[in-house]
């Protein structure tokens, strides 16, 4: 009987969780409080003598922590995915992505999107965003037209490879950058606009108009010139 409540006690001092394992997970107020309940009833069950009920009941209060974490970190590595521009689309995504730059007109998707091409993002000719705050844009898309964003402001482009078959109006735009993989075949315009900097791997099929940027902005664009990633002029 002393070996068996020995060995209780041994496993019983692995089976408590140690401080750093549970905060190396961020709980919510409701995780708190459901672990918190299997706890307070191991703690109990320890001091009561109930030795292999404690011991159970620990062993339970781990295995809840790590699936939270698991679906935590499962949680963390879909909105990395979704950053890196991987979402799967679907009509009711897009539908909810442009009501939240502000869209309201009915059917807009349907009238603007192919709709057959999802997951992925096709337009059907030109895109107005112009004077739109957008949060976050999807860059792995491709604009069968023109792509304007006329004193619109975008916070973050979210994943690469943007494809535009006509022009890219940024005329006063509160933008950054512009994303990795750029494809413009028409001009593009970031005349007054807030970039900081062009892609390296940006390509433009004929000018691009960059009259009160940067000067960083301005030298780029006659580096890309010079590389052949600038087909046209560098227009101010």
């Amino acid at each position: 009987m002393k070996k068996e409540q020995q060995s209780f006690e041994s496993q019983l001092q692995m089976a408590r969780p140690k401080r750093s394992e549970v905060k190396r997970v961020p709980l919510t107020p409701e995780e708190k409080e459901f672990l918190g309940e299997i706890m307070g009833k191991a703690v109990a069950a320890e001091k009561a003598g109930e030795l292999k009920e404690a011991l159970n009941l620990y062993t339970d209060y781990k295995n809840e922590l790590f699936k939270i974490k698991e679906e935590k970190e499962k949680k963390e590595k879909e909105k990395e995915k979704e950053e890196r521009g991987g979402i799967k689309w679907t009509k009711e995504k897009l539908e909810n992505w442009i009501a939240s730059i502000g869209i309201a007109e009915e059917d807009f998707v349907e009238n603007h999107f192919n709709l057959f091409k999802l997951p992925k993002l096709e337009s059907k000719g030109f895109l107005n965003f112009s004077n739109l705050m957008i949060a976050t844009f999807p860059a792995n898309m491709e604009v069968n037209g023109d792509l304007i964003l006329q004193n619109a402001e975008v916070k973050k482009w979210i994943g690469s490879g943007l494809r535009i078959t006509g022009g890219c109006k940024c005329v006063s735009a509160k933008i950054k950058n512009l994303p990795e993989r750029t494809t413009i075949h028409g001009d593009l315009s970031i005349i007054n606009s807030t970039i900081e900097d062009l892609p390296d791997d940006i390509y433009i099929g004929s000018d691009i108009w960059v009259g009160n940027c940067k000067e960083k902005v301005i030298e780029k664009a006659g580096r890309l010139k010079a590389e052949g990633k600038i087909k046209g002029d560098v227009k101010y």
